[in-house]
């Protein structure tokens, strides 16, 4: 049986008698081949400059040009030299029959011929073609399959290489921002002339409007190179919602603007899912709402809206009585580098991503989102994503552990009745050594820098400290060999935060395997830091027999 993926063959008959010729025809017609004819040596010549044949049976007695000449011929041509060729003769000559194959023909047929003879001869030659086409089919597949792995492993290997560069310029970007930010942040806390203290807000207010849009385009890259994994870790969604709350709390009074957070009785706190991907729809969500509304209120209400025993979809809607958007735009918005329309581009900040990320987040969590808005009376956004429910879980902070809502600016003080912690920093950036040192001895805290992570398992190895601050990234040694080395020293150990410009999905895993018991990002938030540092150690003091070191 004939493959149907496989070409058919094409049979040239060549004779001078177009009676003949129509009998050849007939008798082959039940091959289901492609048949040609040509009615002289000549026509036969013209037909093979254009076309390929698989076999060919040719009159040995035709006027002009003859068989044997036109055989001689198409030996000649290196596209046609290989064709089988079957004579077609009405006499029988052993001269003939030995010039015919002398010239390369195959086979030397006494016609007329019984149709199963002439069927039979040229089907063997119509078998040959079709195997060896298989043949060549297979060796192209071979061939593509090659190419298709080849492809995908450079693919794979691109993908890697991309992931690798996101990192290692993001980290490039947030240590000099760690720097811009922080600085500025200590700077605020010192006595200022008043235009001072407005020049310096200012630079503030602009370098995390610089981070945000370094932030998006990063998770943009992620996303559209597939690098971007979600993690699945227990969360507490009403202390991620009040986070959000104090946050966005500030920014919706300097507008003059009502924020309200509600959250149903029935949504379970404790949760299992990505709390950082989680936290970033909604806070894209709220920055747009309460940017893109001067007057009047921004709420964001959460409910269940189904749920099973290990399960629930839980819905998140961000209303605002802001400008709206109209029924064309609001599919438009999602997509990167899009805003409402030229003047709203003009009057509002941001690059237009925050929307696009939002929906592929939330889509990449399984989610669903939908919006509905009218021009002039304001917009609701709302997406669903599932979540697993962790069971039999309270809320639990150290009863040591200093409050958020303290760790103001006023919170950089002296801390008075808590003891002084000893903490060594490992850090390669001078002005990132500078910033940790001043943020945490404003707290009464002792910090002592090493420059690299060598330095600092030989001061680990001859020092006692109650917790470890360490960069990932720093010459010599990184802080994953660091953290290792300093693991298996002997004795108990302290607890090690990761101090790092890497933010790239998985780091923080890494992290944890490889014994340390924190993670921190670059630009420092030095409320966070301290904020981190003095919990982490409370935790400790309280687990383990050691005492504070004075």
């Amino acid at each position: 049986m004939i493959d149907g993926s496989l070409p058919k063959a094409k049979i040239l008959v060549v004779d001078d008698d177009p009676s003949k010729v129509m009998a050849i025809e007939a008798v082959l017609h039940s091959l289901d081949q492609t048949i040609v004819s040509a009615t002289s040596g000549e026509e036969a010549l013209r037909r093979l400059l254009k076309e390929d044949f698989a076999v060919i049976l040719l009159d040995v007695n035709m006027p002009g040009v003859d068989g044997f000449e036109t055989a001689e011929y198409i030996r000649q041509r290196r596209q046609s030299e290989h064709t089988p060729i079957i004579f077609l003769t009405a006499y029988a000559d052993d001269a003939f029959e030995h010039r015919g194959y002398a010239l390369g023909a195959v086979d030397y047929l006494l016609m007329p011929a019984t149709p199963e003879m002439l069927r039979a001869k040229v089907g063997v030659f119509v078998d040959l073609f079709h195997k060896r086409e298989q043949v060549k089919l297979q060796a192209d597949e071979r061939v593509l399959l090659a190419q298709e792995q080849a492809a995908r492993v450079e693919a794979e290997r691109a993908s890697i290489a991309k992931s690798q560069f996101l990192t290692n310029i993001s980290h490039e970007l947030r240590t000099p921002m760690t720097a811009i930010i922080g600085m500025t942040d200590l700077s605020l806390m010192e006595p200022l002339a008043a235009n001072v203290r407005e020049y310096l807000g200012a630079v503030r207010t602009n370098a995390h409007l610089l981070l945000e849009l370094l932030n998006e385009i990063l998770d943009l890259s992620k996303l559209e190179s597939g690098t971007l994994t979600l993690e699945s870790a227990p969360l507490q969604l009403r202390r991620i919602l009040s986070e959000l709350k104090q946050t966005f709390g500030h920014r919706a009074d300097q507008k003059g603007l009502e924020l309200q957070v509600i959250a149903d009785p029935a949504v379970p706190n404790h949760l299992i899912g990505d709390s950082l991907r989680l936290r970033q729809v909604i806070f894209n969500l709220l920055t747009n709402a309460i940017k893109f509304t001067d007057h009047g209120r921004v709420t964001l209400d959460v409910r269940v809206e189904s749920s099973c025993d290990r399960e629930a979809w839980i819905r998140f809607a961000v209303s605002d009585t802001g400008i709206g958007i109209s029924q064309a735009d609001q599919e438009r918005i999602f997509s990167p580098f899009t805003q409402v329309d030229a003047s709203t581009k003009r009057r509002r900040d941001g690059a237009g991503l925050g929307l696009a990320i939002s929906a592929d987040l939330i889509r990449a969590m399984g989610g669903r989102r939908s919006v509905r808005s009218e021009l002039g009376k304001g917009s609701k956004f709302s997406f669903v994503v599932p979540l697993l429910i962790e069971r039999n879980k309270l809320d639990e902070i150290p009863a040591s552990a200093p409050s958020l809502e303290l760790l103001g600016t006023e919170a950089l003080a002296p801390s008075g009745a808590r003891p002084s912690i000893k903490i060594l920093l490992a850090e390669d950036t001078p002005t990132n050594q500078l910033l940790v040192r001043h943020a945490l001895g404003k707290r009464g805290h002792q910090v002592v820098v090493a420059g690299d992570g060598r330095t600092a398992v030989d001061l680990a190895r001859r020092g006692t400290y109650d917790l470890i601050l360490m960069d990932l990234q720093m010459p010599d040694m990184d802080g994953f060999e660091a953290t290792a080395a300093i693991r298996a020293l002997p004795g108990d150990q302290p607890p090690i935060i990761a101090l790092t410009a890497h933010t790239m999905m998985g780091d923080r895993e890494r992290c944890l395997a490889a014994g340390m018991q924190n993670y921190l990002s670059k630009p420092i938030d030095l409320r966070e830091l301290i904020f981190t540092v003095e919990a982490t150690v409370s935790e400790a003091w309280e687990c383990s027999p050691r005492k504070p070191i004075s």
